[in-house]
């Protein structure tokens, strides 16, 4: 039994109970002694005893076994561990939500702003797998919040909202619906989808139809929530001025609830609804509730847990059994039966123990495959794993090898250095998994994890390719180099005087010759520069595997130039000087790597270490996942696990979280609106007269 875990542990306190059992069945067995005394005993009684056994330990030993039974299942032992799939199905909803001054009414206490607030917080917590977003409008309208299954950081934009969160006052409601559309909604598939306005209505936007259009082609479904007194109205409390209220043309502001507008809205919306609460108090969880349950849901996400096979009932059984077997045993035996079943109680085991001999063996190694596999020593766990598979067990143990066969090759593949390895295993596990969906090509985790692998290998092979392409243009430019110095090594030995030439005579052109080869040197040394900042970038120069060669031509050069210059004042000197630039050119020579491969290494290992960051980030998270492959999960570093008793899927099968955080989405929101504002704004962002 692998993996045995308890849900309910601290029921083994229970334990203590059977001490007491015994304790109490002692005492019965006593008194029964007791009693039995009393009537004395004869002959014939001691004979009787001799030949019979007393069976009273053996029915206390199977009461305490069905107790033992009994309390192990009330702990729930849970084995087998195993990856489930988890689907989350729920619906895109965004609450639209009026921020105008005339929100700040009274007429609903404290203001109809609040409880709005209030009643969109209560709704949100109630739902559990919907993905929730929060736009505020007025005059312009903002994205709050973005579409996301974050309660507490919808809730924590919620709070922040009120009427400064726009540039402008007033209301447009159409504007902000098709923000809504264009912005949230725009690039996912149809349905699935709820806005619920929150205002008093009265909007001043001219896109209303324009909305309604876009609403209606993308199957969202509109509730309309009207908030306010309808008749009397209430005054527009004022944060400045003389007044404590809002005034306009000297008279104070009254604002009332304009309910023909949102209904008139609701009424041209293919689904829609509009509820108008007025001044009463509203439980909007409960409202969307009952109108979501007609529109269905829509699988929001998947994810993968472990779970584990309750086995209680097997200890419940056991118990049942043991309890039945001591009902059914007598309170004495005779001695030639015991004997009997006592030979037959050993021999059974040692019947059954051949048999699962070899089966045990091969539970051993996948037992021991999976504890190296959790530790991260997978060569060990595939010696163990491929050791296990000769045994050829059962169609289950067999299918849970090959699985974790495919995920130690693929774990494996990460930790060798060699990109050619590391392409080998990764080829050894897409193997392992299409022998799994050969034999049943339903396997969901085999399936999935195929898929991974074989991004992964994509993306090795698409390395491997890259990399000796970028081998192969180093190989040419070292080359170049090689036969540049190879060049001017002759240039300069013909340069200076030969065996039979005396040297106290200067050669004729002796100097022009010599300004070319420091001119064929300087441009060595950039092409030197020219290699290192192609292949060696941001690695320092003086670690490069060229940085000898480039100290030796630019010493060469050096010496040509001193050659040159005291070539008219000392001919022994620039002789000299030349010996020294030759000697040099031919330690630049030596210096340069015979290996253009292993010259390349540490290039290399620097583009290695770019790509994991680039991965890393891609990640976020992303989760999970390539990962999503999902292998840009993971995070990179995510796991598969062992299959069956002992498995879950890659981590890297997550999906990666996208590419701008709610956080940025919001800040960018923020400055696009504040760069249409210092340009104009002058469409929707114009202020109205009235802008409450």
């Amino acid at each position: 039994m692998k993996e045995l875990i308890f849900y309910q542990p601290w029921m083994i306190v229970l334990l203590l109970l059977v001490p007491v059992m015994v304790v109490l069945f002692q005492l019965r067995l006593a008194k029964q002694r007791r009693d039995l005394s009393r009537f004395g005993q004869s002959d014939r009684g001691s004979k009787a005893k001799r030949s019979h056994y007393s069976m009273e330990p053996w029915r206390l030993g199977l009461l305490i076994g069905a107790c033992l039974m009994v309390v192990i299942a009330l702990m729930r032992p849970a084995v087998n561990p195993h990856p489930k799939l988890i689907q989350r199905d729920g619906r895109d909803l965004v609450f639209l939500l009026d921020v105008s001054k005339s929100m700040l009414a009274d007429d609903l206490q404290p203001n109809r702003l609040e409880v709005a607030k209030n009643a969109i917080a209560e709704c949100v917590v109630s739902l559990q797998d919907h993905r929730v977003g929060l736009v505020v409008f007025a005059g312009s309208s903002s994205i709050a919040c973005p579409l996301t299954t974050d309660r507490n950081f919808f809730l924590n934009s919620l709070e922040k909202v009120g009427p400064d969160s726009v540039a402008h006052g007033g209301t447009r409601i159409g504007d902000a619906l098709l923000k809504v559309c264009d912005k949230l909604f725009s690039d996912q598939d149809h349905g699935y989808k709820d806005i619920v306005l929150l205002s008093d209505g009265g909007d001043q936007s001219s896109g209303l139809g324009q909305s309604i259009d876009q609403m209606n082609a993308l199957q969202i479904r509109l509730i309309a929530i009207g908030m306010g007194d309808p008749d009397q109205g209430a005054r527009i409390p004022s944060s400045k001025g003389a007044s404590d209220f809002v005034m306009y043309q000297g008279q104070e502001v009254w604002t009332k609830m304009d309910g023909a507008q949102l209904s008139g809205l609701v009424k041209r919306t293919e689904q829609a609804a509009y509820l108008p609460v007025g001044k009463r108090r509203m439980n909007l969880a409960h409202i969307y509730k009952r109108l979501s349950e007609q529109g269905g849901t829509q699988m929001m996400a998947e994810e993968s847990v472990i779970d584990y096979d309750e086995i209680f009932q097997v200890f419940i059984a056991l118990s049942i059994f043991l309890l039945v077997v001591m009902a059914f045993t007598p309170h004495t035996f005779r001695r030639t039966l015991i004997k009997s079943s006592m030979v037959l109680a050993l021999l059974i085991p040692i019947i059954a123990g051949v048999g699962q001999a070899e089966a045990g063996e091969t539970e051993a190694a996948f037992s021991k495959g999976n504890s190296f596999y959790r530790k991260g020593h997978y060569e060990d766990a595939i010696a163990q794993y491929e050791s296990a598979l000769k045994n050829r067990g059962g169609e289950t143990m067999t299918r849970d090898l090959s699985y974790n066969l495919g995920n130690a090759y693929y774990q494996l593949s990460k930790q060798v250095d060699n990109d050619y390895t590391a392409l080998a295993l990764i080829n050894q596990s897409v193997d392992m998994y299409r022998r799994l969906l050969r034999q049943n090509d339903s396997d969901l985790q085999a399936a999935i994890n195929n898929e991974v692998v074989r991004a992964a290998r994509r993306k090795m092979e698409q390395k491997i390719k890259q990399d000796e392409e970028r081998r192969q243009k180093m190989q040419a430019a070292m080359e170049l180099i090689r036969q540049r110095l190879i060049s001017l090594i002759e240039r300069q030995g013909e340069n200076l005087p030969q065996a039979d030439e005396p040297e106290d005579q200067p050669l004729e052109e002796w100097v022009s010759r010599e300004q070319k080869i420091a001119d064929g040197t300087d441009r060595v040394s950039a092409l030197l520069i020219r290699f290192n900042e192609t292949f060696f970038e941001g690695v320092p120069k003086d670690l490069t595997p060229m940085a000898q060669s480039q100290k030796h031509v630019s010493t060469a050069f050096l010496h040509q130039r001193e050659g040159i210059m005291v070539f008219s004042a000392s001919w022994p000197g620039a002789l000299e000087k030349g010996r020294a630039s030759m000697q040099s050119l031919q330690d630049a020579l030596a210096a340069l790597p015979q290996d253009s491969e292993g010259s390349g290494q540490d290039g290399d290992q620097e583009e290695g270490e770019s790509d994991e960051e680039s991965e890393s980030g891609d990640e976020g998270e992303e989760s999970d996942g390539d990962e999503g492959e999902s292998e840009s999960s993971e995070a990179d570093d995510g796991e598969m696990s062992e299959s069956s008793q002992s498995k879950t899927d890659l981590e890297s099968i997550d999906l990666p979280p996208p590419s701008n955080s709610p956080e940025e989405v919001i800040r960018m929101s923020q400055e696009m609106q504040e760069a249409r504002q210092a340009a104009g704004a002058k469409k929707k962002g114009k202020p109205v007269d009235k802008d409450w």
